[in-house]
């Protein structure tokens, strides 16, 4: 499955960094995948349950960010994780920016990674409530890598548990739908 990413940040560098760290897929990890693929014996036998790939989407003010994610969302797209500077001058900090975000979705997984923050872990968890991590700069790359791949796995179980839960929704309706029938049909027989 593959993942939407987000990262707003106001230097251009980092988000060059985030762009050579969570979009380029490694010639190696493309080699293994593919040597994977060569050895089962038909695609049906595939699996692809672990399989993580990212579209990384990027933004230089909160502002941005918001716009960009609204189109997504009404696009029928949505984004798993993402990862957000704190002091981003002249706009919206990193606070107003995730509260802005979740506006848009509310379970979205947001990464706090800034040098200074004006607010403390507590506060800013407070505010976020849940789902949120801050990782202070600088953030190692592999660190980045464990933090999307863990996000992104817990947000498609999140998906998966809400897809689950409104289908027994509907068949408890159903057989609630079922059983009112056959209550009437038996209270109207009883009258004859």
């Amino acid at each position: 499955m593959k993942h939407t990413l987000l990262a707003v940040d106001d230097e251009s560098d980092i988000l060059d960094w985030y762009r050579s760290t969570l979009s380029v897929p490694k010639v190696d990890d493309a080699l293994s995948a593919l040597d994977q693929l060569w050895e089962q014996e038909s695609t049906d036998d595939v699996d692809s349950s672990n399989a993580v790939g990212y579209e990384l989407l990027t933004a230089s003010q909160g502002e941005d960010a918001y716009v960009l994610m609204k189109n997504l969302y009404a696009e029928g797209g949505n984004i798993s994780v993402a990862f957000i500077d704190m002091r981003m001058p002249p706009g919206w900090n990193g606070m107003k920016t995730s509260l802005q975000l979740r506006s848009i979705d509310p379970d979205l997984y947001i990464v706090i990674v800034t040098a200074y923050s004006d607010y403390s872990a507590e506060e800013i968890q407070d505010v976020l409530e849940h789902d949120v991590l801050l990782l202070k700069k600088p953030v190692k790359a592999e660190e980045l890598k464990q933090v999307a791949h863990n996000f992104c796995m817990a947000r498609e179980g999140d998906d998966d548990l809400k897809e689950s839960n409104l289908q027994l929704k509907e068949e408890v309706q159903t057989d609630q739908d079922t059983l009112d029938c056959l209550s009437n049909l038996l209270n109207e027989s009883d009258k004859d």
